[in-house]
């Protein structure tokens, strides 16, 4: 029996790297997976819930539609993000927003619609992902300089 036999995984941010590698690991342990993105065409998943992620209401409602999609929700990986550069002087609102918006928002919006579903189940797993830049910015992003 696989590590995550009879799981049910939602992984955003799906289409490309860190995300298709984790939907990959996922499955490969026996998961069942939804994925989300703004295009989920040609991703091997059991669910596939393409949208965006500024719009509330689909953040919102992602973890109720992978448990519906899968039969129930065991682990959240909230791996979206967006990197916006240049100086915060010509950083632009809608840059600014849409950053904001991807790399905090989301993740809250949608962790928060998914803690009863995880919780009904005996508990789960909400995994965020972030860049080191987080830590470490490097010079090309938001700065006064």
């Amino acid at each position: 029996m696989s590590e995550f036999s009879g799981k049910c995984a939602l992984v955003t941010g799906a289409a490309g790297g860190i995300g298709a590698a984790v939907v990959r690991a996922l499955r490969a342990r026996g998961a069942k997976v939804a994925v989300a993105d703004r295009d989920t065409s040609g991703i091997e998943a059991e669910a596939h819930l393409p949208g965006n992620l500024l719009d509330g209401t689909y953040a919102d409602g992602l973890p109720a539609a992978a448990a519906a999609a899968l039969g129930g929700l065991d682990i959240v990986v909230n791996n979206a993000g967006v990197i916006t550069r240049g100086k915060v002087t010509e950083t632009s609102d809608a840059d600014w927003s849409l950053s904001l918006g991807v790399n905090v928002e989301a993740p809250f919006r949608i962790s928060r619609a998914a803690i009863p579903l995880l919780a009904a189940r005996g508990g789960g797993a909400i995994v965020n992902t972030a860049s080191c830049w987080g830590l470490r910015p490097d010079r090309t992003m938001p700065s006064t300089a």
